[in-house]
């Protein structure tokens, strides 16, 4: 059985809190299907790892979380605007990386990726207006 169904309908409902002031809730949805279960809004927000931090003036655009029974990872992204500039936040993303014990992997002008063992972290940040909007993608063993 497929899982593209899923995890298509499970992004389709993430974006499409794009643009809103607050993540997608609607009781947290969560599809199930075979090995995916994905779940959406302050749920999926609340299960952020403490090696995947977002900035302190973070407004939540959207989040969403997943776990893949079949290899036994959990994922997520967190999507969330900041008045800092992109380089202030990808700093201060590594550093915290690090500080998390977390290596830093790959990096450019607006990405930054790290990790150690199961725990993975790639920040990509973005002018938006006067300041930023930042996706965070993060991984790690349940």
């Amino acid at each position: 059985m497929s899982l593209r169904p899923a995890i298509s309908a499970a992004l389709l409902l993430a974006l499409g809190a794009c643009g809103s002031d607050k993540p997608v809730d609607g009781a947290n949805l969560s599809i199930a299907n075979a090995n995916l279960d994905v779940t959406t809004g302050d749920a999926a927000c609340s299960q952020r790892p403490p090696h995947a931090p977002v900035y302190a003036d973070a407004s939540y655009v959207t989040c969403a979380a997943g776990a893949i029974s079949a290899t036994s990872k959990v994922s997520g992204t967190v999507v969330y605007e900041t008045a800092a500039a992109p380089a202030a936040v990808l700093a201060w993303s590594k550093a915290e990386a690090i500080k998390a014990g977390l290596t830093e992997q790959l990096s450019s002008a607006d990405m930054i990726s790290a990790t150690e063992g199961d725990r993975t972290v790639m920040v990509m940040a973005q002018p938006r207006g006067s300041g930023s909007m930042v996706t965070v993608n993060w991984g790690r063993a349940p």
